[in-house]
């Protein structure tokens, strides 16, 4: 695999921000250092000072690009993923509404068979809920509360995560987690430190995942997400990888290879000093 260095960015900790550098090695945060760091044939994404927080962890997705969990086909699960990789996330909870039976059980056989590094578990927003809590949802669908038939839903083989809802009396939103950061930000007196581990730390916690998850330290999962000052994501990194890049960042990768000033991603293998030729 191969290995990023972050540079120059602004790294948003539990409780700081501290600019520095950062090693991403085998999909896990290697090295972080206020200090220069110099790693001969490594990825170099010089960040420009832009804001490098925790990936992050949304535990109620429905949809996205049009699609909705409930649909049994990886190709279109995975388009929802990619929707809001493109806005942050790194971890998400593949939710499904109260559909008829079968349908819950071909879309959660899909996700379980081909979940993808990103679809951390699923939500069951139903079908055990109450008639007379039921919103907009079908209420044909509504099942009393089960255990045979949760067994009969939840494959007992898999590992994943899950979280059943009964009974729910709240409205949904359709924000992104970018636009739900802001929002936080805007309506409180929360630091963006703290703003962060409510979108990060605080699900991690809640999947008991906070062990890898959630948090800018050496050993956690390479997850990153990085932004600028108006919280606009421009980087979404996922197991060290990245996974989106805005437009313009990429234009410049492509066309201005070697210009440092700005946010670019350079190819290591474009010269045998990658680092020293390619950084400021």
């Amino acid at each position: 695999m191969r290995e990023l260095l972050l540079r120059r960015g602004r790294f948003v900790g539990r409780d700081s921000i501290s600019r520095g550098n950062c090693l991403l090695r085998n999909g896990r945060i290697d090295r972080l250092s206020t200090r220069s760091i110099r790693r001969q044939g490594a990825l170099v994404l010089n960040l420009g000072e832009k804001l490098v927080a925790p990936g992050f962890i949304d535990i109620h997705v429905h949809s996205g690009a049009g699609v909705d969990f409930t649909d049994p086909h990886t190709d279109l699960q995975r388009r929802i993923v990619d929707c809001h990789t493109r806005h942050g996330v790194t971890g998400l909870l593949a939710t499904l509404l109260p559909v008829p039976v079968p349908r819950i059980k071909a879309a959660v056989r899909a996700i379980t068979q081909a979940p993808g590094q990103q679809t951390l578990g699923i939500y069951l927003e139903g079908p055990f809920v109450s008639p007379l809590r039921k919103g907009a949802f079908n209420e044909r669908c509504i099942r009393a509360p089960s255990a045979e038939l949760l067994r009969e839903l939840l494959p007992a083989k898999t590992r994943m995560p899950y979280v059943i809802t009964i009974a729910p009396e709240e409205a949904g939103a359709s924000s992104s987690m970018e636009r739900a950061l802001k929002n936080f930000l805007s309506y409180t007196k929360f630091s963006l430190p703290e703003a962060v581990r409510c979108a990060s730390l605080n699900p991690a916690r809640l999947l008991n995942i906070d062990d890898v998850k959630g948090g800018l330290e050496e050993g956690k999962d390479a997850d990153l997400v990085v932004f600028d000052d108006e919280l606009a994501v421009h980087f979404t990194i996922v197991g060290g990888d990245v996974l989106f890049a805005r437009e313009h960042d990429v234009s410049l990768r492509q066309d201005h290879p070697r210009r440092s000033s700005r946010s670019t991603w350079y190819d290591p293998y474009e010269g045998a000093d990658n680092e020293t030729a390619h950084t400021g």
